[in-house]
């Protein structure tokens, strides 16, 4: 019988740790007035948050890297149905040679076309 060290594929080398979701059910229902305060308070905090994120503006900084090496991402945020807070991810292809199948903001590297950083953004994330 092959020892576990024997029965490993090339390709399980590549596999990482991913932890999964559990969603467990509150041990006491809610009562409709506390769901809807509830909604309300995530809205509430969801619209603050976007408009805090909004609002941002970060300082131009002069990077010493060539365009070359540059790449960028979108964080996209949004508010769901519930007052949920949520962000846009998408799932890399399985034949990459690095993080193959993982999760990550949609982003690349900076094309030459593109004029800014985040023309590369919205593009990559298209």
């Amino acid at each position: 019988m092959p020892s576990k060290r024997e029965s490993l594929n090339s390709s399980d080398l590549y596999k990482f740790h991913r932890p999964k979701l559990v969603i467990r059910e509150t041990p006491h229902p809610l009562k409709r007035e506390s769901k809807m305060s509830k909604l309300r308070s995530h809205r509430a905090l969801s619209d603050s948050a976007i408009r805090n994120l909004a609002s941002y503006r970060a300082p131009r900084l002069a990077l010493p890297f060539p365009r070359s090496h540059s790449a960028a991402v979108l964080v996209a945020l949004f508010i769901g149905r519930m007052g949920d807070l949520y962000v846009l991810l998408s799932r890399r292809a399985t034949m990459l040679r690095t993080y193959a199948g993982d999760t990550a903001l949609p982003g690349g590297k900076v094309d030459p076309e593109d004029k800014t950083i985040e023309d590369t953004a919205v593009c990559s994330s298209i």
